[in-house]
């Protein structure tokens, strides 16, 4: 432990106060209003640097040891036994606040040398030393100005402000031949405040950096996956690819999984539960369709303790949990804890622990942002009702037909290679682009849609979701509004009508799935022989299904009420007997063409991104972008009428029963004949 004093010190190998002071042309007695001081540290002379926080008192202390560097190291400054690296100032953050800027700078002398000219600043102890939690000390300071010094120092300093949440309000302050704030001043001390405010009046933005990036690396993204984002239907494109995986029927399951982790990036992310009999190809399908996404699209589990997603360092904003079975969610203050994430778009958990400063017990909120979605497997028919109306419902087809399908894949002698890295591509494309999607048919929508059930109003979110997930994967074919958002179009809610409307109804016991009425009418049937006890096995031998999968129909039907279980004993045959009728059906979403009707349609035309004509064919997936198509090759990227050259290729595939390349040549062709002519093609 060095020893303090105030006495004067003698000139030794080190660095005083008078030193320190001549060399940074700051007064000594205003360093000493900071609370710097001479110390014997080692045998040599050192300064004490205390770093005070908002209340100005001393939470560590930091030693100068030497004014310069070694021409190998840079060992000029030592921390005291027990203090940890802090920011520098913080007890100036009030005056901060009052001024509506800081300037965050590297190292004291720099922060000092602006406190001396009345500039509110904080000092980190070292480039690379920001601590993500010292985010919080600048909430209310609307401007934060970063001094990047021309150096490693700066480049560090670059990295970690990338992931920190003051970067939307961080202006970089670039001195360019200056290496740092104190030489500012030493070079022309007499000027040091007019050009420190030049310095913050040209300082930048950092998003617009950000920006300018982001946009170079979504053009490079752009080279490599517009084959796929180009195509006209994605969904069909990627349900085409992933059957080369062995994936068989399941259709309508791949496409909406495939839907709801594209839309990890909206504000309310899908939840979907992947429900069937053990076997039944759950975990198959969720696994081969996470396949088609970057591995930082989601965190896959098939358990974790009970607070683990609150003390894990992995982000969780815009990503899935995908659990491969429900069970690996513990009851309790975990499945609280996730419920928490997917409604409140965040975690916020305040924890008691022991200080290592003071000794003493202080709180601590640990809060984990969202949004993020969930994804699971489970062979229960029902999960935690809180959990349920939370969650899409899923269901594997346990259909005869369909093991007759799968066992004829199994026999295959092999699986088809399937390139993922264009679909990685894809997936981060869209990740750099804009995000917020406008359904400008949502209030048509809504209205007509009966309002036959509070359950709705959760499952009306979900189908908006998804009708902005599909949006978002065509964005390359969507128009933008003023302000850049994604325009939806009715396509976009055809194409998710098909695949939700039964499901939709189902879950409001509007209708009822196939499978449900096959086992009702058994039961009928069976009861109409005059059958008094029926039981699990005449209905497995009817139907010609394993008992396990019959099992599963009936306790369903149980559950909706159109079955009753008339055997109360635990161990006993189940004794089924006909329940409430099945309901009537009643289509709760409308037909697309009710909302064209109203005028809802929005033109299916590109606009700001110049784009080749689509591939159709899964097959070109994986093929060099040099060797499609540009609209400006062929003259197409100056025809006016997008929309109707891509209608000729639909006539061309349709009524020329040509394939959809051929179709493209062809029109091509047309295009480039025709072109300087008057002659109306289409």
């Amino acid at each position: 432990m060095p020893v303090e004093t105030t006495e004067t010190v003698q000139s030794t190998p080190g660095c005083s106060l008078e030193d320190y002071s001549a060399l940074k042309k700051l007064p000594i007695p205003f360093l000493r209003q900071l609370g710097l001081s001479e110390i014997i540290y080692q045998k040599v002379i050192a300064i004490r640097i205390p770093y005070y926080d908002e209340h100005k008192n001393v939470t560590a202390i930091r030693f100068r040891t030497a004014l310069h560097k070694m021409p190998d190291r840079d060992d000029r400054f030592k921390w005291r036994k027990g203090s940890k690296p802090k920011l520098y100032g913080l007890w100036k953050l009030n005056e901060a606040k009052n001024k509506g800027f800081i300037i965050i700078v590297e190292g004291e002398s720099d922060a000092q040398t602006l406190w001396y000219h009345d500039q509110p600043a904080v000092g980190l102890p070292g480039a690379n030393s920001w601590d993500e939690t010292w985010a919080a000390h600048f909430t209310d300071i609307s401007k934060i100005f970063i001094s990047i010094e021309p150096d490693c120092g700066g480049k560090a300093i670059l990295h970690w402000l990338d992931k920190s949440s003051i970067s939307s309000k961080a202006y970089l302050i670039q001195l360019n031949d200056i290496k740092d704030i104190s030489e500012l001043y030493l070079k022309d001390p007499e000027n040091f405040q007019t050009n420190i405010n030049l310095a913050m009046k040209n300082a930048r933005p950092y998003s617009d950096i950000i920006n300018e990036r982001t946009q170079k690396e979504r053009d490079e993204l752009w080279l490599k996956c517009r084959v796929i984002a180009n195509h006209p239907n994605i969904l069909q494109l990627f349900y085409e690819t992933i059957q080369k995986a062995g994936i068989v029927g399941e259709t309508q399951n791949a496409k909406l999984l495939f839907l709801a982790v594209s839309g990890r990036y909206l504000a309310k992310p899908i939840n979907i539960a992947v429900k069937g009999i053990s076997s039944g190809g759950k975990s198959f399908t969720v696994d081969q369709v996470l396949k088609f996404f970057p591995p930082e699209a989601y965190h896959a589990f098939t358990s974790m303790s009970e607070r683990a997603l609150v003390y894990w360092s992995e982000p969780l904003e815009h990503r899935y949990l995908v659990f491969f079975e429900y069970a690996g969610i513990a009851d309790g203050i975990q499945e609280v804890i996730i419920r928490s994430l997917l409604s409140e778009g965040q975690i916020r958990y305040l924890v008691t622990e022991r200080s290592n400063e003071t000794g003493q017990f202080q709180h601590r909120m640990i809060e984990k942002n969202g949004p993020t979605g969930l994804l699971i497997t489970t062979t229960k028919h029902n999960i935690h009702p809180e959990n349920e109306t939370r969650i899409l419902s899923l269901f594997i087809d346990d259909s005869n037909a369909q093991t007759a399908d799968v066992l004829i894949a199994l026999a295959r002698p092999h699986k088809e290679e399937i390139d993922y890295t264009p679909w990685h591509t894809f997936h981060k494309w869209l990740g750099l682009g804009p995000k917020k999607v406008v359904i400008p048919y949502a209030v048509k929508l809504a209205e007509k849609i009966p309002a036959v059930a509070v359950r709705l109003r959760r499952d009306f979110s979900q189908i908006l979701s998804l009708i902005s997930s599909h949006a978002l994967l065509h964005q390359a074919n969507r128009q933008k509004d003023e302000n850049g958002n994604i325009l939806a179009q009715i396509d976009d809610y055809r194409a998710i009508r098909e695949l939700v409307v039964d499901i939709i109804s189902q879950g409001l016991d509007m209708s009822v799935s196939k499978a449900e009425k096959e086992t009702v009418n058994i039961v009928t049937e069976l009861d109409r022989d005059g059958q008094k006890e029926i039981t699990i096995t005449m209905i497995a031998n009817k139907l010609n299904l394993h008992k396990t999968t019959v099992l599963r129909r009936v306790n369903t039907c149980i559950s909706k009420g159109y079955l009753i279980n008339e055997e109360d004993r635990k161990g006993k045959p189940a004794r089924i007997k006909l329940g409430d009728p099945l309901p009537l059906e009643l289509t709760i979403l409308p037909l697309p063409e009710d909302l064209e009707a109203n005028g809802c349609t929005v033109a299916p035309i590109s606009q700001g991104i110049d784009t080749p004509l689509p591939q159709s064919t899964s097959a070109n997936v994986g093929s060099e972008a040099t060797d499609l198509p540009h609209p400006q090759d062929h003259n197409l990227g100056n025809y006016k009428d997008q929309e109707r050259v891509m209608e000729r290729i639909a006539i061309l595939q349709q009524d020329g029963n040509l394939s959809y390349e051929d179709a493209v040549k062809q029109v091509q062709q047309e295009c480039e004949k025709y072109y300087d002519s008057d002659i109306n093609l289409f």
